[in-house]
């Protein structure tokens, strides 16, 4: 440690070996959509590895899995963030094959107060009447794009 204090650099390598063939435990701070996780694990498919099991002190994600274990979910304790009602009519506008009407009267009530609680409703309107549901995270994964793909650490 003294020596990576002084030059202000550690470099740390790995052969490709050290990947191969194996079972890991993904730990991260916070999870949210999950695409962190996800390219982590595309690139140990490539070795024939895998992350088994995802430990995060923080999870942003309404969906719950066996595989992921945190500290703190959001969701157990929240609906997302409170939103206007002309924030919420406008989110609404987006969304076509669906009965409006009910969704206004849901809004006024209180009983949506977010843009994520919306979106989920919506989603949940459109599987159950036989259409295609719509992507609720649409929002926070246009925010990851930029994110590796961690191909650039596989060597052939």
């Amino acid at each position: 440690m003294d020596k990576i204090k002084k030059a202000k650099v550690a470099k740390i390598e790995k052969s490709i070996g050290d990947f191969e063939k194996k079972n890991f435990i993904f730990i991260d701070d916070s999870y949210y959509s999950g695409t962190t996780g996800v390219s982590i694990n595309n690139f140990l498919n490539k070795v024939g590895s895998k992350i088994i099991k995802t430990y995060v002190i923080y999870d942003g994600n309404d969906k719950k899995s066996s595989d992921r274990i945190s500290l703190y979910n959001y969701y157990d304790w929240n609906k997302g963030s409170n939103r206007t009602i002309d924030e919420l009519m406008a989110e609404l506008k987006k969304y076509d094959g669906i009965p409006t009407d009910v969704f206004h009267k849901k809004i006024i009530k209180g009983e949506i107060t977010s843009i994520i609680q919306l979106r989920k409703e919506i989603s949940q309107f459109k599987i159950q009447s036989g259409q295609k549901g719509i992507d609720v995270y649409t929002r926070v994964r246009e925010g990851f794009n930029h994110l590796k793909t961690f191909d650039n650490f596989y060597k052939k």
